[in-house]
């Protein structure tokens, strides 16, 4: 009877079709709000920097969706990754770029190759915007070292529930 109550991980999938049809909607929106709310040069940059990185959030959170959860740990990095890449644009605060440190972290962490392509695409809209067309944006270097190192944490978070699952108080060596 317990088991159930259970949830199963299989009912969390979201099928690729679905998966892109979310990410994109999620870049739709970020459109959309560019459109009706911004003219001339501020809606253009909204819509070939800020639009691609919504596609890519969108993908992200279907990914995790599909996932079984790793740890309330790893949960609350994403978490804390997401709010950063948020308050770089709104507050103009932490000193290092949304973009670089959440397409490093999507390109570390998912386990789909799907996800990780428009990650990487996202990355050399970054690295053009901010090397090209920016001569060199102080934020981006340290923008991938925390990335880089969020990325990792995660993996070792994820490593140590997977370690742990197999050898568990309850688990047979």
């Amino acid at each position: 009877m317990a088991s159930s109550c259970k949830t199963s991980v299989k009912a969390l999938v979201i099928p690729l079709r679905s998966k892109f049809v979310i990410a994109f909607s999620f870049g739709l929106a970020v459109a959309v709000y560019a459109i009706l709310f911004f003219e001339g040069s501020r809606r253009s940059y909204c819509l070939w920097y800020y639009a691609p990185a919504a596609v890519v959030v969108g993908a992200f959170i279907v990914d995790r969706f599909n996932r079984t959860p790793e740890t309330r740990t790893a949960l609350l990095l994403d978490i804390t990754i997401g709010i950063l890449c948020l308050m770089r644009p709104i507050f103009n605060f932490p000193p290092f770029s949304g973009h670089a440190v959440f397409t490093v972290y999507v390109l570390l962490t998912c386990p789909f190759r799907s996800t990780r392509s428009l990650g990487a695409i996202l990355l050399a809209i970054t690295l053009y915007a901010k090397f090209i067309l920016w001569k060199g944006d102080p934020t981006l270097i340290p923008g991938l070292w925390v990335g880089f190192g969020a990325g990792l944490l995660f993996l070792f978070l994820s490593r140590k529930t997977r370690r742990n699952d197999r050898t568990g108080p309850n688990q047979p060596l």
